[in-house]
């Protein structure tokens, strides 16, 4: 099996069937499509299987209890089978080409751990390795490791090796992201190939303007470039200091905005180390 299509659903009744349905549209037709619904209350589950029931390439499942988002991807990554995980959330939807382009491009570059489409400053399938991945993002401010599960397509075997996704809330796709990239290299693909849907109810607008989340975004960042960094140590250190600034000024943000839950959760990551959070806040740069 060459790709596994791997769509997660909670209470997505008013969306999947487009979503399903863009997935069946594909012009590869050898895939397989897995779906896992973490026990839905509306009727998704059933909207699932009446396209089981029409489609052999779709296998169907649901959680006896509700284990939450990244654990779900989590859980349905265990019973992919392809050489390549292709994440399609059950609120969004792809292209009739995407499947097709995604593999056919990872299949010219095997060193590449997965791709990244709908990058806006390359025009043609560029491969980055792990020093200019990082540069990439960390030193020239390119769009990279913003991806979602959507507009990627994972080496399975590379995925399974780092253990898949760590199981926090938002920032799961960003480390992972981080760690394929300090190990392999990165194949970034121009094509749009998938389409996002905007909604009150998904979590990226629920915590779009979360000083928490923000400030966890941060701590990834800081974590990987202290652990994983493939950059030179002089590039590392300037780079955390820029990092620990931007995690300070958030919390004062946040104090300004009385998010003082927020502002004391932040204090809290910093160790209580409140002199150090108002240096870094009112230094330069």
């Amino acid at each position: 099996m060459i790709v596994s299509v791997i769509t997660t659903v909670y209470n997505r009744s008013k969306f999947v069937a487009e979503t399903i349905e863009s997935v069946l549209k594909s012009t590869l037709k050898t895939f397989e499509y897995i779906i896992v619904d973490d026990n839905s209350t509306d009727n998704s589950f059933d909207i699932c299987q009446k396209y089981r029931e029409q489609d052999a390439r779709i296998k169907l499942y649901k959680n006896s209890i509700n284990i939450g988002d990244y654990p779900n991807r989590n859980k349905a990554a265990g019973y992919a089978q392809g050489k390549y995980i292709k994440y399609v959330d059950a609120d969004d939807t792809i292209d009739p080409s995407c499947l097709e382009v995604f593999v056919s491009s990872l299949e010219q570059f095997p060193n590449c751990s997965y791709a990244v489409c709908d990058v806006p400053d390359v025009s043609e399938n560029t491969v980055v390795n792990p020093r200019e991945s990082y540069l990439r993002y960390f030193v020239e401010n390119k769009r990279i490791f913003q991806a979602s599960p959507l507009t990627t397509m994972i080496r399975r075997n590379d995925f399974n090796n780092l253990n898949k996704f760590k199981e926090e809330r938002m920032t799961s796709d960003f480390d992972m992201w981080l760690r394929l990239s300090s190990k392999y290299d990165t194949l970034l693909i121009p094509n749009k190939l998938t389409h996002y849907k905007i909604h009150k109810t998904q979590e990226s607008s629920l915590l779009a303007n979360s000083f928490t989340h923000k400030f966890l975004y941060h701590k990834v960042a800081e974590n990987s470039i202290t652990v994983h960094s493939p950059l030179e140590r002089y590039m590392n250190e300037t780079i955390l200091v820029r990092i620990q600034k931007n995690q300070s000024r958030l919390f004062f943000s946040a104090l300004k905005h009385f998010k003082f839950r927020a502002a004391l959760f932040i204090l809290k990551k910093h160790h209580y180390n409140l002199i150090k959070v108002i240096k870094q806040s009112l230094s330069p740069g």
